[in-house]
């Protein structure tokens, strides 16, 4: 985007650059207000994250190929796969699995609770909005407070 210096290198711009403009035709919110959230991120430490279901995989996958950490909030009761299956980890030399960090809820749309809130801005998490986020999230609510970072 023009006139945006992201203060990032190479692959973390390109990066930058692409969820931003996901993350703008998804929410079809103004660009400013994109600028505005995106503004009080520390650049060079940035996790990806994304509320758990199969499509959260790809999101994972894809920070970890542009060497970004992730972060997947889980429902209890769905949190297998993740947990068991895809947690990022070590074995026989080789690393397996795309989940780097999980947070667990009872229910999905405990997202919006200040208390997750605060550990998502904590952990400078930039959320992905997948389509698992608007279905399992209040939506309206999701549209007016979710991500405010004051």
């Amino acid at each position: 985007m023009p006139g945006v210096n992201p203060e990032t290198n190479g692959a973390s711009e390109n990066l930058y650059m692409r969820l931003m403009n996901i993350v703008r035709r998804i929410l079809m919110i103004r660009k400013q207000d994109v600028l505005d959230v995106l503004s009080e991120y520390d650049k060079r430490s940035i996790t990806v994250g994304v509320l758990g279901s199969h499509s959260a995989l790809d999101v994972c996958d894809g920070a970890r190929d542009e060497g970004l950490p992730n972060l997947v909030v889980c429902q209890k009761g769905r949190d297998g796969f993740t947990l068991n299956y895809f947690k990022g980890r070590t074995m026989n030399g080789l690393e397996k699995g795309l989940v780097d960090e999980t947070i667990v809820l009872n229910k999905f749309d405990e997202i919006l609770a200040e208390r997750v809130q605060e550990q998502l801005v904590k952990k400078n998490t930039l959320f992905i909005p997948n389509r698992s986020f608007v279905v399992y999230s209040a939506y309206v609510e999701s549209k007016t407070s979710f991500g405010c970072r004051s």
